[in-house]
């Protein structure tokens, strides 16, 4: 008897007469090999485009010493495996974080995409992968910025994935596999912690897991998850700074990555929601795996509505919209399992493919036509710098990605350490404009080298216009010569 259940909750593979059905199947075998190459071209891309660093791969430049965290804004996994391609690709900043970046956003796709096949066959595997494309955070965006936003939803993609894999067996095995993906993910963005919870919790309590929430093995799951996060976790809850907010000023908080997270997954549910209207009389009346979907939408948002009663209770400083992009990471599986469309889903995933194609076409565009920042000329900075200062110090900079250009244009890589200069006798100091030095960038115990010094560099937007880059030396004031920061900091 539980044979023929099983046999009869498993998801129909489609004949191998219907001509739609093989097709479906063979577009499913080729989709790994199809983002091996996705992922390698747009690594290539991004390498061969510039070797400067974007604003939001900025943030990371000489923060990645080993530690347990960087911050509550900051989950310190992306910190370690940039540290590691670091180390393996001698320091090529660009290449380091475009190959982490890629390989992740590749393994959301096949998680997903495996995720659906399993349950409810290829067309289904298919229809993830376009409803992935139908949100622009992930399909646009991760292409050209949300660096760690990328890795959260990997790591989020693979615990979904063995989930549905814990449902086919519930070997020990695969809880001690399910734990370690739900810690990566929380590891990748502290966000996911309520997505892992509202999943687990909703389908365990559905009976839609053949294990119950008070047993063994659950139990076992939860301690091994418990103690791959707990230092991590704690660590990073000792440098939260709580503000004093009102509950209004708090509203403006949760709004300000509620809206782009709204838009992102409104054009999903939109698009499913349209093909549904139009393509519900083809549906069967009972479809594989649509109940998981359903429980997998209203475990997407509970997670939503916790992370906003979170905020809004401790006031904690605003997380951008893209750090909680991993809470949308069971939506595109939802929405292909929930609503499996029939008449149009070849359409659609046309379309999708498409887009998916256009994403490099377009990022290729933007970078080379329109003056993008990555095609900033920071080498003209660079040898004014090198006429005034020809040993390599710390430079500290009013913009992240000012700082971090120039260091790769000066190639100093012992200039490549924490922020705090302590371990210095001289820094650079960096701003726009001709004013003196700002006062925020002057370090405790230095004084004034040397005169301020400009250099003009033209507009990477207008050929006409022109930018103006002031930069100074400053020397420690007094006190015995100190070394140079070990390279371990860099």
């Amino acid at each position: 008897m539980s044979g023929a259940n099983s046999a009869a909750s498993a998801p129909k593979r489609q004949g191998s007469s219907d001509p739609m059905a093989r097709l479906w199947s063979l577009i499913s075998d080729w989709v790994p090999l199809f983002f091996v190459f996705y992922a390698a071209l747009l690594v290539a891309l991004r390498n061969g485009l510039s070797p400067y660093l974007e604003a939001d791969e900025a943030q990371y430049f000489g923060d990645v010493a080993w530690q347990l965290s960087y911050g509550w804004d900051s989950p310190p996994l992306f910190h370690w495996l940039l540290r590691a391609l670091l180390e393996i690709s001698f320091w090529n900043w660009p290449l380091a974080l475009a190959g982490l970046k890629f390989t992740a956003l590749a393994t959301y796709y096949l998680s997903l995409h495996g995720a659906a096949r399993q349950l409810g066959g290829d067309r289904t595997g298919i229809l993830a992968l376009a409803a992935i494309v139908a949100m622009p955070q992930v399909s646009w965006m991760a292409v050209h910025t949300m660096s760690s936003t990328v890795l959260a939803l990997a790591f989020s993609g693979l615990f979904l994935r063995g989930v549905l894999r814990l449902r086919a067996s519930s070997h020990w095995r695969e809880v001690g596999v399910l734990s370690l993906w739900a810690a990566l993910a929380v590891l990748a963005d502290f966000a996911a912690l309520f997505l892992v919870v509202a999943v687990v919790g909703l389908l365990a309590a559905g009976g839609l897991l053949p294990i119950r929430l008070l047993s063994r093995r659950m139990l076992m799951a939860v301690l091994l998850f418990l103690a791959l996060i707990a230092a991590p976790l704690a660590h990073a809850a000792l440098s939260i700074d709580p503000i004093q907010l009102g509950l209004f000023s708090r509203l403006g908080i949760a709004w300000s990555w509620g809206g782009a997270l709204a838009a992102s997954a409104a054009l999903a549910c939109a698009l499913w929601l349209l093909g549904w209207l139009v393509d519900r009389r083809a549906m069967t009346q009972s479809q594989p795996g649509s109940r998981i979907g359903r429980w997998l939408l209203l475990a997407t948002a509970i997670a939503l509505l916790a992370h906003l009663i979170w905020l809004l209770c401790l006031g904690v400083a605003a997380p951008s919209e893209r750090s909680v992009m991993s809470l949308l990471a069971a939506l595109p599986l939802a929405l292909a399992l929930g609503l499996p469309l029939k008449r149009l889903a070849a359409p659609l995933v046309l379309l999708a493919a498409l887009a998916l194609l256009a994403a490099p076409v377009a990022f290729y565009v933007m970078v080379t036509q329109s003056g993008h920042r990555l095609q900033f000329p920071y080498h003209v900075i660079a040898a004014q710098v090198r006429r005034g200062a020809d040993n390599p110090m710390p430079i500290l900079a009013t913009r992240r990605d000012d700082r971090a250009n120039l260091v790769l244009a000066l190639d100093w890589p012992q200039a490549r350490t924490p922020r705090d200069p302590i371990f210095w006798d001289e820094a650079l100091l960096l701003w726009r404009g001709r004013s003196s030095a700002p006062h925020v960038l002057r370090p405790d115990g230095f004084g004034q080298a040397e005169a301020v010094l400009t250099v003009v560099v033209p507009s990477e937007r207008d050929d006409e216009a022109r930018i103006l880059y002031s930069f100074q030396r400053f020397e420690r004031l007094s006190g015995p010569s100190l070394q140079r920061a070990p390279r371990s900091d860099r």
